[in-house]
């Protein structure tokens, strides 16, 4: 995202941030911080971009979802078969959503693709061809399985 700071607002600040993690929480402090004249630190997200970032901010530390961080490695996955028990556990997940208001039970049709970390799934359901993305995180052990965040 980008967004034009007028002159008298910029600062080395600025500079300095532009290498570290930010959000859009951060735009909106840094819009009021502007227009109040100064930072507001009663916010529940978000900095001041007109202030320092922290170089070791994580999404942890925000908190950002595992799903949306964008700080996350991974590697895809070629044998789309071996997460299949995966696919069918977010679309039973789906249809325990979903169950008040649509009839009919979703199955999964196709794995769409899917990384390492957790596991980053996309699928593709059948009978309304809809996609969805999940990340699931297997616990290798047990082998249970636990929907991070939303489905979406």
């Amino acid at each position: 995202m980008h967004i034009y700071v007028p002159q008298r607002y910029r600062s080395r600040n600025l500079t300095v941030n532009e290498h570290r993690l930010t959000t859009p929480f951060d735009i909106h402090s840094t819009l009021k911080h502007i227009i109040e004249g100064k930072p507001n630190h009663t916010l529940s997200y978000g900095l001041s971009l007109l202030e320092e970032i922290p170089y070791d901010r994580s999404c942890d530390s925000i908190p950002i979802l595992e799903h949306w961080c964008g700080c996350q490695t991974s590697q895809p996955i070629h044998d789309l078969h071996s997460v299949r028990p995966m696919a069918e556990f977010v679309v039973t997940k789906l249809n325990d959503l979903l169950h008040d208001k649509y009839r009919k039970q979703m199955n999964a049709k196709t794995v769409v693709s899917t990384e390492v970390k957790h596991y980053l799934l996309t699928i593709r359901v059948h009978p309304s061809d809809g996609v969805f993305e999940s990340t699931v995180h297997l616990n290798t052990t047990s082998h249970q399985m636990l929907i991070i965040g939303d489905i979406s």
